[in-house]
């Protein structure tokens, strides 16, 4: 028995695409990683123990012997360190913030999908309801042309009108299939499940002020944060 058709939002949409995206996924990973590296690179190793023996076989032979017991802890070179570390820091956050980027157009593709997917289906239906509406004057035409109350050009003209409806219904109806084949993979279903997409379509009641709420949208985009700042300090020359 076939499921029925997966109904989401959306954001649903657009979460369940993230779930099932293993590339973004993947690449998050990584940064997390790189991340975690960062914030232990540069800590001092753990102590080392060391044992050292040694024997007067070759000397006198007095029977002499030594046993010595030592901890053994390694300082990297801090001017170097401190400057590979500032690098390694730009490096994970470009890193970052094209990964946010990646993710940023990922979800905009799945929501256009959505508007697309949502738009075609209600387009196909007003095509439905014109041809039905043509259908009920094509018969009165039609009628009207055997009492001799309209001619033969008129139901020609309803009929063809009927085709073209048609015509369109079947367009709107191609385009809801492409949407749907669009977004099937990016959430991850198969390709013959089907989707029912819950969108608002709906124009705001007023425009958006321009300008409000540009800096706080800025700080919000990835393209900004790819341009971090390089450290001013000099670097010193690896010998």
């Amino acid at each position: 028995m076939a499921a029925g058709p997966v109904h989401l939002d959306v954001e649903g949409a657009v979460a369940r695409g993230l779930a099932a995206n293993k590339q973004l996924q993947a690449a998050g990973l990584e940064v997390e990683r790189a991340r975690v590296r960062l914030h232990w690179e540069g800590r001092l190793d753990n102590p080392e123990l060391a044992f050292s023996a040694a024997a007067d076989s070759l000397g006198r032979a007095e029977g002499e012997s030594l046993f010595e017991v030592a901890f053994v802890q390694r300082f990297p070179l801090t001017s170097r360190l401190r400057d590979a570390k500032a690098l390694r820091r730009v490096e994970v956050a470009l890193a970052a913030a094209e990964v946010d980027e990646r993710r940023r157009e990922f979800e905009n593709k799945v929501r256009v999908s959505c508007i697309q997917l949502e738009a075609a289906r209600r387009l196909a239906g007003l095509y439905r309801q014109l041809a039905e509406l043509n259908e009920g004057v094509a018969e009165f035409v039609e009628g009207a042309s055997r009492r001799g109350e309209a001619s033969p050009l008129d139901v020609a003209g309803a009929k063809l009108a009927g085709k073209a409806l048609r015509h369109e219904v079947a367009g709107a109806e191609a385009e809801r299939q492409r949407w749907l084949g669009e977004l099937r993979p990016l959430l991850g279903l198969a390709s013959d499940e089907e989707l029912e997409v819950e969108v608002d379509l709906s124009l705001p009641a007023a425009a958006p002020s321009r300008g409000s709420h540009r800096p706080g949208v800025l700080g919000r985009r990835p393209e900004p944060q790819m341009r971090p700042t390089i450290p001013s300090a000099p670097v010193t020359a690896m010998v």
